[in-house]
């Protein structure tokens, strides 16, 4: 409790008498005791100021830290970048630290905190000079919030608690770069009480081992890995994803003595993929061996030298749940070679990358020994814990984690290989220099595993159920459809034209375009270079990477609450999806689609709250789409974010009941519908023919599907149902005009299920079809409202809450069309004489007319709206090019003048050098006259005249002529 908060209430008690008062200061007094034993923390309330805390700056950061009405408020004015040897971010480059945190030793401890930012960012909680040095990262807001984190301790300890506040990149959030004040308050670490002790007896029993006593690797348990790097679909990944050196080679890797010896040298070594100035060693038994659960250790001496990784961990067998880290991997051991008394372990898991997370905690060494001696490394690993040792010494553990694609004990719940190696430079401790030491070794004496014989664990994966459907996002009902909103106000993006915009990212504007490459901290990230070109936005793409963020192009600015429509002109050589986010504004990423037609794009986005923002194009490629060939150019003009105000409501045409029908008038918009020329799927050429999606060519147990043609009919073949409707696709896109449109389809089921048909990006409902082992025709009427290219999509997968049916089976398509109709409606009946046969055609002529009418009128109207597109497209182009020829103008008009100047400036110093020519051509002259003069007197008067003389010399400045006469 803050003393400052109960003044009020002192003051008030003052009049109600001194035994009061007395009696409400000893409870303040107990209370701000009780806090104090309870808080282990000093000032963690900040009332003494900034007594017990410290702020640190260093590797490019900067920051100050002051007190403002008992918070804490550290201003971040720059924070670092990557580091140059570690290529990682710099987060501890500010830290808010307090020392002196003593802790017991076997207790579970709770960290909570309020806290705020201006501007939403993570950071990271660390504790160091304790067992396990533990870290924590928390994502912060606008809003103040309370933060909560526990941990369980294994030593008594004094630790250092800090605040990272420097460049934090946690779970694909990065920290911003404008300047930003975070404010703290209410800092509390308690004991929740003593943890208790692990009585459960484990029964270690060797399940395999390798003691290396041979004279060469027992290759039935081991297999040499080589090179420098892994091939990531299509694209090889150097370093081993790493940034490391080395060149892994066999010949680095030898048995003697009882010892498996990695070697690393300095030596050259080329591939195909480049030149390598160093060899190394790296054993692994993928393939050969691999365990869920148990004990696995290993007796090992580490090199010492700056640039030396060496390594001892586990990945999984089987990617269940994902690539990294998904999957999850252990590290039993890491160390960097400049630090032999200090060594890790860690768990990654959650996302797959960059959407990944980590724990992890360190060991340090005490007396005389240290990692270059031999030393027990191990890991006890079980479903609900795994716990780390040295020498048997326990330093770290952790019972926290999860992955995106399954259930707790997920991911760690399946089987991990053994990896050995020995990195020369990488991120983790920085390249070789040097004082580094060549050749460098790992000697291993064993390596061990156990299983406890007394466990009975489930080690079955643990995929996310999916007969739990997710919480659907709750429908807030607003409308978002653009044509129903109309901008007002001005334009607040900066320069949307792009007709200042010659260089991105002004240090001193953050509201200005800026970009952002991942391939400039991750070579296989998404890259591209921006340009401006006649007053319109290049982007050339040169990486196309794996996430759609990879690459971006960004404007900050500062919204309030409302409602806003954005609009731009955008093409893309390519075909491809695009995306666009409005970040911090509560709504969604939209995506859309784009191809080498510049088309205007519109949407509404609704802001619940006064904020800052930030406009963000994501020119990169998600994993699961097709990878356009590099490079290819992407243009960009005419941004708007304006204001918007609904459109006002006009009487909508009556929906067509009994009383007629629908006919088409237009041809089919779906290619080959038939199947009587597809004998191939996903033609990269034209993407408006029949492609497929399987999610099980991406992960495990999703949903896998085997398409071909039989009789001119396609036939798709179930092997994997999945777990969501869109896991198998079968797709074509197509151009569709405004109009009402009829979506028909022959298809049939050796299961009774349901279908899912969707037109995307048109706005319309998912469409549901209960299909049987009959061959039926399906229909629905949808309504376009604006010209668009659509795709038309079946879903083949199953959703959550449906039976899974046994597979395989097989579905059959056949007789797809979309077709534009009308609805014509019946005449009504007259009592009447029956017509002759000349009324009659008379009629049906007359009908044939009006329906050629209405067709053309509607034909007039689709022109009508394209040519004014047209002419709208061609104004602006025409305004830009007036407004870049008055700019063109005004600086030949200043040019001119500065030509006009410099010839006066010219003029006037060749009169004054003529001038001063001039009265340095009379001077002289009349020097002559003055010496003739000398010569005719006497010698007496020689000195005076020398006086005389130096008198001459003053007279360009006014001194005079002075004459001297005989006496």
């Amino acid at each position: 409790m803050k003393n400052r908060k109960r003044v009020a209430v002192i003051c008030g008690l003052l009049l109600m008498g001194p035994a009061v008062l007395s009696q409400m200061q000893n409870e303040d007094a107990v209370m701000a005791v009780e806090e104090e034993q309870e808080n282990v923390f000093q000032n963690g309330n900040f009332s003494l100021g900034t007594d017990n805390w410290e702020i640190w700056n260093g590797e490019g950061g900067e920051a100050t830290f002051a007190i403002v009405d008992d918070q804490a408020q550290v201003t971040v004015q720059k924070i670092a970048g990557i580091h140059p040897d570690w290529d990682i971010p710099i987060s501890w480059s500010t830290q808010l630290s307090q020392e002196g945190i003593a802790v017991e030793a076997n207790q579970r401890y709770q960290l909570s905190f309020d806290a705020k930012s201006t501007v939403a960012r993570p950071i990271v909680v660390e504790y160091t000079d304790l067992l396990g040095n533990l870290q924590a990262d928390f994502f912060v807001t606008e809003e103040m919030q309370t933060f909560t984190n526990e941990f369980e301790t294994i030593q008594a300890a004094t630790a250092h608690f800090k605040y990272l506040l420097g460049n934090v990149q946690v779970d694909g959030q990065s920290t911003p770069k404008e300047e930003h004040t975070l404010t703290f308050d209410n800092v509390l670490l308690k004991s929740l009480g003593e943890v208790e002790p692990d009585t459960g007896e484990r029964d270690w029993q060797l399940t395999w081992s390798d003691e290396f006593d041979g004279e060469i690797l027992d290759l039935a348990k081991w297999r040499i890995d080589e090179g420098n790097g892994f091939m990531s679909g299509d694209e090889w990944v150097s370093g081993w994803g790493n940034n490391e050196k080395q060149y892994y080679h066999e010949d680095n890797v030898t048995v003697g003595d009882g010892k498996l010896v990695l070697e690393a040298r300095e030596e050259q070594v080329t591939d195909e993929h480049g030149t390598y100035d160093y060899t190394s060693g790296k054993i692994i038994s993928d393939g050969l061996f691999s365990q869920t659960y148990g004990r696995f250790e290993a007796s090992m001496k580490l090199p010492g030298g700056q640039g030396y990784w060496p390594a001892f961990w586990m990945m999984p067998q089987d990617d269940t749940y994902g690539g990294w880290a998904a999957s999850g991997e252990i590290d039993i051991m890491e160390n960097r070679g400049s630090e032999t008394d200090l060594v890790g372990g860690a768990i990654h898991y959650g996302g797959q990358w960059p959407l990944n997370t980590y724990s992890a905690g360190e060991y340090d060494f005490v007396g005389e020994n240290r990692t270059t001696d031999f030393n027990t490394y191990s890991v006890e690993w079980e479903p609900d814990e795994i716990r780390w040792f040295v020498n048997d010494e326990l330093y770290y553990k952790t019972s926290e984690w999860h992955t995106e694609n399954g259930i707790y004990p997920a991911p760690f719940n399946q089987e991990f290989f053994m990896i050995m190696n020995l990195a020369v430079g990488g991120w983790y401790g920085g390249e070789p220099d040097a004082t580094t030491e060549f050749p460098g070794q790992i000697e291993v004496d064993y390596v061990r595993v156990y299983e406890d014989a007394n466990a009975d664990y489930d080690k079955s994966p643990t995929p996310k159920d999916p007969d739990v459907e997710e919480e659907p996002e709750p429908d807030d009902g607003l409308d978002r459809t653009p044509v129903n909103w109309q901008a007002v106000g001005d334009n607040l993006i900066v320069d949307g034209s792009f007709d200042d915009t010659t260089t991105f990212g002004d240090p001193d504007n953050i509201e200005t375009w800026n970009v952002f490459n991942l391939a400039d901290s991750d070579p296989n990230g998404g890259k591209a270079a921006f340009s401006v070109v006649d007053n319109v936005l290049n982007a050339d793409i040169q990486q196309v990477g794996w996430n759609w963020w990879q690459i971006q192009l960004f404007q900050d600015l500062a919204l309030t609450e409302g409602t806003y429509k954005l609009a731009f002109d955008m093409s893309s050589i390519q075909a491809r999806d695009m995306r666009v986010e409005l970040v911090d504004s509560g709504e969604g990423i939209q995506t859309f689609a784009v191809n080498d037609n510049e088309e205007t794009q519109e949407f509404v986005f609704h802001v619940g709250a006064d904020g800052s923002s930030r406009l963000l194009f994501g020119f990169g490629r998600e994993h699961t789409e097709a990878e356009p060939a590099v490079p290819y150019s992407m243009t960009l003009d005419n941004v708007t974010l304006t204001a918007a105000e609904p459109v006002a409501e006009v009487p909508v045409e009556p929906t067509p009941e009994e009383g007629g029908e629908w006919v088409y008038i237009g041809d089919n918009l779906i290619q080959d519908g038939t199947f009587e020329q597809t004998n191939e799927f996903g033609d990269a050429g034209n993407p408006s023919t029949w492609n497929l999606h399987n999610q099980g060519d991406y992960e495990e147990w999703a949903g896998l599907a085997e398409f071909s043609v039989i009789d001119e009919v396609l036939n798709a073949e179930i092997n994997q149902v999945g777990w969501d409707w869109w896991q198998i696709q079968l797709f074509q896109n197509v151009n569709v005009p405004s109009g009402t449109y009829k979506l028909s389809f022959d298809m049939a089921s050796e299961s009774e299920r349901n279908v899912r048909v969707d037109l995307k990006d048109s706005g319309l409902d998912i469409m549901d079809f209960s299909i049987n082992d009959e061959m039926k025709t399906y229909e629905a009427i949808v309504e376009i409202e604006n010209d668009a290219d659509l795709q038309l999509l079946f879903g083949l997968g199953r959703l959550p809450a449906e039976a899974e049916l046994d597979v395989p089976y097989s579905i059959t398509l056949d007789n797809v069309s979309l077709r534009e109709i009308e609805f014509v409606v019946d005449e009504e009946p007259v009592e009447e004489e029956p017509a002759d046969e000349e009324e009659k055609e008379a009629k049906e002529e007359l009908k044939d007319e009006e329906k050629e009418a209405k067709q053309e009128l509607k034909d007039e109207e689709k022109k009508a709206k394209e040519e004014l597109k047209d002419e709208e497209k061609k104004a602006k182009r025409e305004l830009k090019d007036e407004e870049k020829e008055a700019k063109e103008e005004l600086k030949d008009k200043e040019k001119e003048a500065k030509e006009e100047l410099k010839d006066e400036e010219k003029e006037a110093k060749e009169e004054l050098k003529d001038e001063e020519k001039k009265a340095r051509q009379e001077l002289k002259e009349k020097k002559v006259k003055d010496d003739a003069k000398s010569e005719k007197l006497p010698k007496t008067a020689t000195a005076a005249w020398t006086v005389g003389a130096l008198g001459l010399t003053g007279i360009t400045s006014g001194a005079g002529i002075k004459f001297f006469k005989r006496k």
